[in-house]
């Protein structure tokens, strides 16, 4: 929604923003609220992306936001409009605050869940590997042992049959 305001007398007074009129901070609110609101649902439909770099960004444009919304109230409203707009104000951050920490929370169950499965499964395949190191090197030990015992009786006899030759020789 682009907006056009008029009768700017000064420099200060643009800078300020105390020469606008009353319909035209009104339609400045409504347009800085319907921006809270787009941003509001693309939060959420970011939290379910699992975006967190857009989500800080967005975190960041919605604090912008409301400080925006809370600088043109203080500067342009009636001392009896004053309690009304900032309860209204202070009941929409509450309820929003709310939602997003309740959207939050959610999304740290959801990711410490995940956290603990892939955990589980980590420790799992480990053990797994770790038995089948042990049954690996068992069964090569065996083998290295029976071929070690293979070697010395052969060894052995070869000797035995070497000592007879030469014992009869003599």
């Amino acid at each position: 929604m682009k907006m056009k305001f008029k009768r700017y007398q000064t420099e200060d007074a643009l800078t300020n923003g105390k020469d606008l009129s009353r319909k035209e901070v009104d339609e400045l609110l409504l347009s800085l609220k319907q921006q809270l609101e787009e941003v509001d649902e693309e939060i959420l439909f970011i939290i379910e992306k699992n975006d967190y770099v857009q989500l800080a960004q967005l975190l960041k444009r919605r604090k912008k936001l409301y400080n925006l919304i809370a600088t043109v109230e203080a500067s342009h409203e009636d001392e009896g409009q004053s309690k009304s707009i900032d309860k209204g104000l202070h009941e929409y951050l509450k309820g929003s605050a709310t939602f997003t920490s309740a959207k939050g929370e959610e999304m740290i169950d959801k990711w410490c869940e995940a956290l603990d499965k892939f955990n589980d499964g980590s420790q799992q395949s480990l053990s797994k590997t770790l038995e089948w190191s042990h049954s690996l090197f068992s069964k090569g030990n065996q083998i290295q042992h029976q071929i070690g015992r293979s070697v010395v009786r052969q060894t052995a006899r070869s000797l035995n049959i070497l000592a007879h030759m030469v014992h009869r020789k003599s």
